[in-house]
């Protein structure tokens, strides 16, 4: 029983979705977005994507730099989730965003 303790205290709790809105708030349309998107896995293409949605219809918004943000934590293990985003956050030069929001 010890063992399952243990393993439980060393799980994050996953991102929310408010979480999620408002990291994705924050970044905005940030041109470090791309290198974000990528440090977090996402094929250029892919992150080209998301980065025309957030220009969609003549309206710059961060719909887009949401989008990209649910569809990696849809792919994460939830006990990984602040780690990973943290890290790419820091290697997309986005500490700050980082510090404060996670």
């Amino acid at each position: 029983m010890a063992e399952s303790s243990i393993a439980g205290s060393d799980r994050m709790p996953p991102l929310t979705d408010l979480k999620l809105n408002e990291i994705g708030e924050a970044l905005g349309v940030n041109e470090n977005v791309m290198t974000l998107g990528l440090h977090l896995g996402f094929p250029r293409p892919k992150m080209e994507m998301f980065l025309a949605t957030n220009r969609a219809d003549g309206n710059v918004s961060p719909k887009g730099t949401k989008n990209m943000l649910f569809a990696w934590r849809n792919t994460t293990p939830s006990a990984k989730q602040v780690a990973e985003l943290r890290d790419a956050l820091v290697k997309a030069d986005l500490r700050l965003v980082a510090d404060e929001h996670l």
